[in-house]
């Protein structure tokens, strides 16, 4: 019996050691789901585990609470309470996972015996990009996010900026990585990227574009030498011949991002009436080399002969020469306008045959300034070339009208200011593309005055009847004109007092009994936006005679003379 209780003694310590290492067993195999228990964005992440130790190689997959914030560690809580200690997380190599991942995201982690580090590296980019395989030798060093365009042979590409040039059988790059001078890149160089900050492209926090609409890098084009333009990128197109290449490099998606697709190289310009994709190589031709039977580059045969400096082409009939075409189909080169041009004679017109280079048809003005009048009318003289239309740009149409009579080529000019007022108005002029002709404009600045005010000179009273003392009268007007008086009366001096305005008649006995009135004229004179204007003020004085003289008296008393 008691070898017996022995026995099963042994057997069930033997069957509690095996589960207990066969539990062990099974959390050593096993990934552990961990939630975290920080209660904040954060970068320092906790949680609880099952296990008593880290070991290289345990795996768990992480339910991250809160974002992460700053460089990631885990600080894991064993069941006996002690703890792991903040263990950095990384994402690969060296780099620290940080703010990759938002709440609730789980992330599947390994522990390599020092650091915890993610199963796959996080990539930022949600947009598919093409890179170059093969490192690119730079010329300048440029900072991150900026196009590079290859030098004119196509090698030390170099950051695209106002004036760089660059041959366009090369491809322009797209640049993400900062470089030092002379540096080979063998990373950081895209044909293609899904978005991109314009404003950082161009270095303008400010400048914005036109959302979804093709964008251009924009330059002169020399052979194949690209020279940038001062705006280089944009969204505008022309409407007219500007004289500019166009390298279509993207597509906006806002008022300053942009996709960015710059392998092909398509270029446009505004040609033949319209805004369209261009070959510039299939557009040229190279004359011949010179030899006995060639003078100056043009090989002379049948149909095309050389007298002097004179070419004549002669093609079924129509003839290519310096002087005017005397039959139909007639070609010439006509010298005496402003850029020689050839013309062809059709049913007894003649016709331009133009190319995409037009030329100035200098616009001119008989004054480049105007003054009017209210009640006048003044006229400037246009002078150009073609036949394009003209159209005016009034900003202030109360205070200046202005008409233009194309069978007269002036413009009349008539100002609608009031009295005493002016103004200054610049009139917009342009004139639209024609034939071989450029559009143009010019400026005329008109000054508009509204003619000179009433004063509205007045005397109170205007009249006066004194027997004695001085007859005072007040003066008003508007402006500040001066007053000079004038009279009639050999006995009496009016005066005027300015800074009271008043002017004062003296009694006087002469002037009384030889005239019995003064007229006194207030003569004002002309200031800022007003006339001239005068007023009477007239004095009559009353004289007596006492009687007496001669012995007679007047039974009345003293009579008025």
């Amino acid at each position: 019996a008691l070898a017996a209780a022995a026995k099963r003694y042994v057997l069930e310590e033997i069957l509690d050691v095996s589960e207990a290492v066969a539990a062990e067993l099974a959390n050593f195999n096993s990934i552990e789901y961990i939630e975290g228990t920080q209660t904040a964005a954060t970068g320092a992440w906790t949680g609880v585990t099952k296990d008593t130790a880290l070991y290289a190689g345990k795996v768990i997959i992480y339910k991250l609470p809160f974002a992460g914030s700053g460089n990631a560690t885990l600080n894991l809580t064993f069941p006996n309470g002690t703890k792991s200690g903040a263990k950095a997380v990384y994402r690969y190599a060296s780099t620290r996972l940080k703010t990759e991942y938002a709440a609730n995201y789980y992330v599947p982690l390994v522990y390599n015996g020092t650091y915890w580090y993610a199963f796959a590296d996080y990539d930022v980019n949600y947009y598919d990009r093409i890179r170059i395989a093969n490192a690119v030798a730079t010329a300048s060093g440029a900072v991150q996010a900026v196009c590079f365009v290859g030098s004119t042979d196509g090698t030390n590409y170099k950051q695209l900026s106002s004036g760089a040039t660059f041959d366009i059988n090369y491809p322009v790059f797209y640049n993400v990585t900062a470089v030092a001078d002379g540096e080979a890149m063998s990373t950081g160089l895209y044909f293609a990227v899904g978005s991109v900050n314009l404003r950082t492209l161009t270095g303008d926090t400010e400048r914005t574009f036109d959302a979804k609409k093709p964008l251009y890098l924009k330059g002169t084009l020399s052979g194949n030498i690209f020279t940038v333009h001062s705006d280089v990128i944009t969204t505008a197109k022309p409407s007219t011949n500007d004289g500019f290449t166009y390298l279509r490099v993207g597509c906006t998606y806002s008022d300053y991002q942009a996709y960015i697709a710059v392998f092909c190289n398509e270029l446009f310009a505004y040609k033949s009436g319209a805004f369209k994709k261009f070959d510039p190589f299939a557009e040229s031709y190279s004359l011949p080399t010179a030899s006995a039977s060639t003078k100056g580059g043009v090989k002379v045969g049948s149909g095309l002969s050389m007298s002097g400096d004179t070419l004549s082409v002669s093609l079924g009939g129509a003839v290519l020469s310096s002087t005017p075409a005397t039959v139909d189909g007639g070609l010439w080169y006509e010298t005496t306008s402003t850029a020689p041009i050839i013309k062809i004679l059709q049913g007894g017109s003649t016709y331009y045959l133009y190319t995409n280079q037009l030329v100035s048809p200098n616009l001119t003005l008989s004054s480049s300034t105007a003054t009017v009048t209210t009640g006048t009318n003044q006229t400037v003289t246009l002078t150009y070339s073609g036949s394009g239309s003209i159209t005016l740009s009034n900003p202030n149409a109360s205070a200046l009208t202005a008409t233009y009579n194309s069978s007269t080529k002036t413009i009349t000019l008539t100002s609608k200011v009031a009295a005493g007022s002016s103004a200054t108005v610049s009139l917009g002029i342009a004139l639209s593309e024609s034939g071989n002709y450029a559009a143009d404009s010019q400026t005329l600045t008109v000054t508009c005055q509204g003619g000179l005010a009433n004063p509205n000179l007045t005397i109170t009273p205007s009249s006066a009847t004194i027997t004695s003392g001085n007859a005072t009268a007040t003066v008003s007007y508007a402006g500040n004109g001066s007053i000079t008086l004038s009279d009639n009366s050999d006995y009496v001096t009016p005066t005027y007092d300015s800074s009271t305005k008043i002017i004062t008649v003296p009694y006087n006995q002469n002037e009384a009994v030889y005239g019995g009135y003064v007229t006194v004229t207030a003569a004002l004179s002309a200031s800022t936006g007003y006339t001239a204007a005068s007023a009477d003020f007239i004095v009559f004085m009353d004289a007596f005679e006492i009687g007496g003289g001669g012995g007679e008296v007047d039974p009345g008393g003293d009579v008025p003379k």
